[in-house]
């Protein structure tokens, strides 16, 4: 069972106590903003019938002019209005038992026994955990402009892309509408019973496929990847601070809050190149909070958001380096204020208080 603050794929960080978020061998915890219960507790609970409430659409088509103020290129705006198309989605209802770290459908809690199912809470997620568990789809934007921008990407339609630690489905509908062939990999057990209907992955003329497990790990994963991968993001899932942490000699470092790839940082980097196409690109984009200061008595993983695998590590292992811990702090706050995260009752010390860096790799031939 893994614990952390925030959602490992996350750009805001919530302030409610975190819920233990089962990951396995990819992925941390996330805190538990969206959970409908804070009880802890593996009983079954009532929970309000499911009555619609206000869209997050709403929020996506609030966000979405100012959004496409803070990037240039014609083909990534394009990908981004995208969004004021998403559709609202009823309330969905999910059981789980967050110990250990399962979650069911309806259907699925119907098959169950009756042992099974009294250790099961009931949560109605609704289109807000739908679209933004952890963050906007439109918070891919500076991924995308630096793809466009200082890698020549000239659009998505017919590449092949994989978001590996995806998190949240909206940016790969918004790929998959662009055109583009997008799998979604990630374990959370979640994922699969939330986005489960056909409708999740129904957004022509490109294809969305989800891929629940440990990549490069298990090797029907690496099949269902496959290879000619043209694209391969990660956005908040590949930092420094999760895979190789370098806390002070005083500070405490939870090892709940790691992550662990499954195999030795070669191997991931020898099965990476070997996704790839000729030339395939990698981006890693990570958003990070402040670091604790020096005399800070814990340390905190997500916070170190430089690529976790060393130049030399990269250009061993194939890769041509076009950025390389690039900063992207102060372009990332001009995004966060066009998304409002400096407002409501969680907001954002946005000046002060957010971060950015990104890794770019191309394949190099032998």
């Amino acid at each position: 069972m893994l614990v952390a603050m925030n959602s490992i794929h996350g750009d805001k960080w919530c302030t409610r106590l975190p819920t233990a978020r089962w990951l396995g061998l990819l992925l941390a915890v996330s805190a538990g903003c969206w959970q409908s219960d804070g009880q802890g507790s593996n009983e079954a609970v009532v929970t309000p019938p499911l009555v619609p409430s206000a869209s997050y659409t709403e929020t996506l088509r609030r966000d979405l002019p100012g959004v496409l103020e803070t990037v240039t290129t014609p083909w990534v705006q394009d990908v981004l209005r995208a969004a004021q198309h998403l559709p609202a989605r009823a309330p969905r209802v999910v059981w789980r038992n967050k110990d250990k770290g399962l979650a069911y459908s309806e259907r699925e809690r119907s098959g169950l026994s009756a042992e099974q199912q009294r250790l099961l809470t009931r949560e109605v997620l609704d289109d807000t955990a739908y679209y933004a568990k952890y963050s906007s789809p439109l918070a891919y934007a500076r991924l995308l402009e630096l793809m466009a921008q200082q890698a020549g990407v000239t659009g998505l339609n017919g590449k092949k892309i994989v978001d590996f630690g995806y998190g949240d489905i909206g940016q790969l509908q918004l790929f998959s509408r662009a055109g583009a062939q997008v799998l979604g990999v990630d374990l959370h057990p979640l994922l699969p019973v939330l986005y489960a209907e056909p409708s999740d992955r129904a957004f022509p003329p490109g294809t969305l496929s989800l891929v629940h497990g440990r990549w490069p790990v298990e090797a029907h994963i690496r099949t269902q990847v496959g290879t000619g991968v043209e694209l391969f993001v990660s956005k908040n899932t590949l930092k420094r601070g999760y895979i190789r942490p370098q806390p002070l000699p005083h500070q405490k470092l939870n090892p709940k809050q790691l992550l662990d790839l499954g195999v030795p940082i070669p191997t991931f980097l020898e099965r990476l190149r070997d996704a790839l196409s000729p030339e395939g690109l990698v981006v890693i984009y990570n958003i990070c909070p402040a670091p604790s200061p020096s005399q800070a008595m814990e340390y905190v993983a997500w916070a170190d958001g430089h690529s976790p695998f060393t130049r030399e590590e990269w250009e061993s292992h194939g890769f041509e380096l076009l950025a390389f811990d690039s900063e992207d702090t102060d372009a990332v706050r001009i995004l966060a204020k066009a998304l409002h995260w400096d407002e409501g009752d969680d907001k954002m010390d946005v000046e002060t208080g957010l971060f950015a860096w990104y890794t770019m790799a191309r394949r190099v031939l032998p």
